[in-house]
């Protein structure tokens, strides 16, 4: 098991929604944050092998929470760092520093 925080999951929600044109939700973005970090963690280490995930959920039900900035606001959630650091995933094959 892979632990991934929630502003990771919420981060790599909106950032493969952006991508593929359509949302997808919480447990989507938390595997793909999950299948991401393994992947740079093999590469790193020289390792090649295939990494499986399915896109879980398809986000409709989430316009009023993660998808909504007011909402991520009144918790303290800045998903702007973990953005960065999976789009610079999808863009390089590895995540950057910090």
């Amino acid at each position: 098991m892979e632990p991934v925080p929630d502003s990771c999951s919420i981060a790599a929600a909106h950032e493969v929604s952006e991508r593929l044109g359509r949302r997808c939700g919480g447990s989507t973005g938390t595997n793909v944050w999950a299948c991401a970090k393994i992947a740079a963690e093999m590469a790193e280490r020289g390792l090649k092998g295939s990494i499986v995930s399915i896109l879980c959920d398809d986000g409709a039900r989430y316009s009023d929470t993660i998808f909504d900035a007011d909402w991520l606001a009144q918790r303290g959630i800045d998903i702007l760092p973990q953005r960065r650091k999976i789009a610079h995933f999808f863009e390089t094959g590895t995540f950057a520093a910090g």
